[in-house]
């Protein structure tokens, strides 16, 4: 087999530019990717990339007999990782597996296989509450706890580091056991040390699930942790500000006065009111849950919080728009300084939060009026009579009556209080004044918006408390202190929690890259909308397995979701719907044709080019990236209409949307050099570029890989890219520490740029990218070299005599040559074609006397045992091995052939090239 460039570029490409022959392609450069990628709808379950392999064959039985025997060398041999991903966690522990992988922790001398162990034991940690149960029952937390101090490797410290957080997020027991175990120390030591940004998140979420729950922690942990977290709120990482901010909120949460003492004076009050102006509302919610909690506290704490500047912030919150969980914080937040002293509710009233809190009361849905009411009935208690008189003339009395109708006795309850105060406030005023006697003017307002009617209905209700309320007066001794306690949500702890985390998302999963989140367990739902409540259930079934998928998609489903997101204007619903629908066309290649079919991808676009809310922003884009997968793939007039938004979507600033818009990308230039076309034309490849660059490995991998596919075009479409400054960008990849995928990526897409023209080889070579390439195949790991050997092959193979003697010079001969022994027939295969071919041009050097009588490349193999190494290949059992080994010996070292073939009364005829030997013409 020939290797040279051929009669058309095509040909070459197809042969050697990993991307255009599809399959084969997508299994080498998708080898350590995780599968199924699940949606994450805020912070909830995602669905990771599944990635399909034709090669795979069943070896589980083999993995498992080595895995349990008791040879080192037998155990070393299996790859945990690669085996296991295609099994269920079921399947995984019905294997055996799991109780040599928490053995395997401490194999400090395999790292290897110590990585594969702590992967799969992150995964079950993942799972159910079972499956944490067993990791812990095997004693795995001491080993996990160990690896945090003791492994060198980042990813290994990362894993670990998001199995002790999921374990830590089962139970309060497990939380408990692993603080028991110390955790905290080794964890915050790396929050405080200069980790990767991939481990730092992890980190981070692990911390806030060990600082939640009850018992709270010591006064000792609460201090050292705030330490760490009063840093980690100014990263410039969404994620690590989100997670850092909902630890917060868990040590700021309760009745423990000091406790909120000591979040004030760790200093971070002044960055939690500047993040209410952050962009992203997944930012925003825990900040602002925070500083809710922190003004539970008394006079003292909520006026230092008003001191820095909170109530500005918090009147555009009311008057931005926002998901509907802010607006409810948001007014709950109110209240609390409501129930503050009067000089904290005129500030209140001074900037202007009533209008907007009336304009809630009127229009909002229930449940965010639930919240509003709260801080206006607060005023009602608390205030002066102008404070309250107000408060009346900004028109809460109508709202207020009108809430006398709703199901929740608790909120009709303090609406007839509030407007027994409201009544008796002017009554007292009119007495002060010498007016009694005089109609009460407040009542009046009552009367003409209906309320009387509504308060006289009220005395027959069937709960006491309304009954009561409704025919008499408040009852006796009901001071301001003890209206302080029971109106200020946040100190009664129980109660106030579930008022305050109404709309949380329930168990947050541990997101390892694009994985799986425990939820935060939710006490109480509010009933909503009947439409929105349905499509939420539906959309968490879709994140299920494939047959929870299968039934919604045989309900008929699909149609129902595509004519929601086209119609549908429902605050809540498209976002329900795009989650469901991208879950449904991950799912399978069949369901995402079916997705297609009901024409799901126009309505999604038409969202992605409206004025969304970040958080439907980011699920769409989500959604698109699946529905743009997988094969058949999608016509052109679907792909152009598809770059157009994803080249605007690429520009923003939000790492989650660029990262599926990335995505969606590569899934798109995995196809045919028309399609990659039209992706240059759209513009996006200095952009692309630039990614290369970003602080986070998760936007850099689909940005290599989008121009990875685009550089598998022909030469004209790989200039392009070059010629946006791509080379200088894959040098620094290749020589920065970065995760092993971007490694692969990189020297994947490199041997897609050296499979060119020789001006492109000569490009690779002026940007210095030879040394470092050099270096991986001398140090890295196999899976990474045999990506760096194709790009020095690729030039072997077409470039021109002085570019193979510069990459042979550069000193890839003895890794070449060490490659030869490797276990992998088709690395061993390209090596023996790539030494050929460098020999050839010493032997012609040699002939034209260019290095005397000598070929000088023969030397350097035969320095580096490479003619042992050939000579050893001559009794391999593959046939194209034996054929090309058997070619270069002959060829170079026909000498040492004979006397080898003479000790054992061997002759060899002259073989001339064959179907498995060199033809190295010119």
């Amino acid at each position: 087999m020939s290797l040279r460039r051929r009669s058309c570029s095509e040909t070459r490409k197809k042969s050697f530019k990993t991307g255009i022959d599809a399959e084969r392609s997508r299994i080498r450069r998708e080898e350590d990717l995780i599968g199924i990628r699940k949606s994450k709808r805020e912070d909830t379950l995602r669905k990771k990339r599944r990635q399909t392999r034709n090669d795979e064959f069943e070896v589980i039985p083999n993995m498992v007999q080595r895995l349990l025997s008791g040879y080192p060398a037998a155990q070393l041999q299996v790859r945990i990782t690669k085996d296991c991903r295609r099994l269920s966690i079921d399947e995984i522990i019905k294997a055996g597996v799991v109780p040599r992988c928490v053995e395997f922790l401490t194999r400090y001398d395999a790292p290897q296989l110590q990585l594969d162990a702590v992967w799969v034991l992150s995964n079950l940690a993942s799972g159910a509450s079972q499956h944490a149960t067993l990791v812990v029952e095997l004693g795995a937390v001491p080993s996990l706890l160990n690896l945090l101090t003791s492994s060198t490797t980042d990813y290994i410290k990362e894993l670990a580091v998001s199995a002790l957080g999921n374990i830590a997020g089962d139970s309060l027991s497990y939380r408990d056991l692993v603080l028991k175990h110390d955790a905290l120390r080794p964890l915050l030591y790396l929050l405080n040390s200069n980790s990767g940004l991939s481990l730092l998140r992890a980190a981070t979420w692990s911390l806030s699930n060990l600082v939640r729950g009850i018992p709270p922690l010591n006064s000792e942990q609460v201090k050292a942790s705030l330490t760490a977290l009063g840093r980690l709120i100014y990263s410039t990482d969404e994620e690590v500000v989100t997670d850092a901010c909902w630890a917060l909120s868990y040590l700021s949460d309760g009745s423990i006065v000091d406790k909120i003492q000591a979040v004030i004076e760790a200093g971070v009050c002044p960055r939690l009111v500047e993040l209410l102006l952050h962009p992203s509302d997944t930012v925003i919610v825990p900040a602002l849950l925070t500083l809710g909690n922190i003004l539970c506290g008394d006079d003292a704490q909520t006026q230092f919080v008003i001191d820095n500047r909170l109530l500005p912030n918090l009147l555009r919150l009311l008057t931005h728009e926002h998901k509907k969980s802010i607006y409810k914080k948001a007014c709950w937040t109110i209240s609390n300084i409501t129930a503050g002293n009067r000089a904290q509710i005129q500030a209140i009233i001074d900037a202007n939060f009533i209008p907007p809190l009336v304009n809630i009361l009127q229009h909002a849905e229930f449940s965010i009026k639930k919240e509003a009411v709260w801080a206006i009935i607060n005023i009602t208690y608390g205030g002066t009579y102008e404070q309250i008189r107000l408060v009346v003339t900004q028109g809460c009395i109508k709202s207020l009556c009108d809430l006398l109708t709703c199901p929740d006795p608790q909120v009709v309850a303090i609406c007839l209080e509030g407007l027994e105060n409201i009544l008796e406030v002017r009554k007292e005023a009119d007495k002060k004044m010498g007016v009694q006697g005089r109609v009460n003017a407040f009542a009046q307002m009552v009367d003409e918006c209906g309320g009387s009617d509504k308060i006289a209905n009220l005395q027959t209700h069937t709960n006491n408390d309304i009954h009561n309320t409704a025919v008499m007066s408040l009852p006796p001794g009901s001071s301001f202190e003890t209206r302080k306690k029971t109106y200020k949500s946040g100190i009664d702890s129980d109660q106030s929690r579930r008022r305050r985390e109404d709309d949380l998302v329930g168990i947050r999963k541990n997101k390892r890259q694009d994985t799986l989140f425990k939820k935060r367990t939710q006490t109480h739902f509010t009933p909503i909308d009947d439409v929105l409540e349905a499509v939420r259930v539906l959309a968490n079934v879709t994140s299920g397995t494939s047959e929870q998928v299968r039934l919604v998609v045989q309900l008929g489903a699909v149609p129902c979701f595509v004519n929601l997101l086209s119609f549908s204007t429902t605050d809540g619903v498209g976002e329900e719907v795009a989650w469901a629908l991208g879950n449904i066309a991950a799912d399978s290649p069949s369901n995402r044709d079916l997705v297609l079919n009901h024409a799901a991808l126009w309505p999604l676009l038409y969202k992605l080019n409206s004025s969304l809310e970040l958080s439907m922003l980011r699920v769409a884009t989500w959604s698109l990236s699946n529905m743009v997968r997988g094969n058949p793939p999608l016509n052109f007039d679907q792909v152009n209409v598809a770059l157009t938004t994803l080249g605007r979507l690429i520009q923003l600033n939000d790492e989650e949307v660029v990262t599926d818009a990335c995505w969606a990308l590569s899934y798109l230039s995995d196809d045919s050099f028309n399609k990659i076309q039209a992706i240059i034309e759209i513009g996006i490849c200095p952009k692309l570029v630039s990614l290369l660059l970003h602080p986070s490995d998760t936007v850099i991998v689909p940005a290599l890989r989008t121009l990875g596919n685009i550089v598998c075009g022909d030469d004209a479409q790989t200039q392009a890219v070059i010629d946006n400054l791509l080379l200088p960008c894959l040098h620094q990849l290749i020589t920065n520490q970065h995760k092993i995928t971007i490694f692969k990526e990189a020297c994947w897409t490199i041997s897609n740029i050296t499979a060119g023209n020789r001006a492109q080889i000569q490009a690779v070579i002026d940007a210095n990218i030879i040394p470092p390439l050099v270096h991986i195949l001398h140090c890295s790991e196999f899976h990474i070299k045999k990506e760096a050997i194709w790009a020095i092959i690729n030039i072997i193979h077409g470039g021109s005599h002085d570019q193979i003697r510069l990459v042979a010079t550069e000193g890839c001969i003895k890794p070449l040559c060490d490659l030869l022994s490797c276990p992998d027939p088709q690395v061993v295969i390209i090596c023996l074609e790539g030494l050929g071919k460098i020999l050839e041009l010493g032997k012609a050097d040699m002939d034209m006397g260019v290095q005397g009588r000598v070929n000088i490349f023969a030397q350097m193999v035969d320095q580096c045992g490479g003619s042992d190494k050939i000579a050893n290949l001559l009794i391999h059992d593959n046939r194209d091995i034996y054929n090309k080994a058997f070619w270069i010996f002959q060829r170079f070292w026909a000498q040492d052939l004979n006397q080898q073939d003479a000790s054992f009364g061997v002759n060899y005829p002259h073989l001339p090239p064959g179907p498995g030997g060199f033809n190295f013409g010119s």
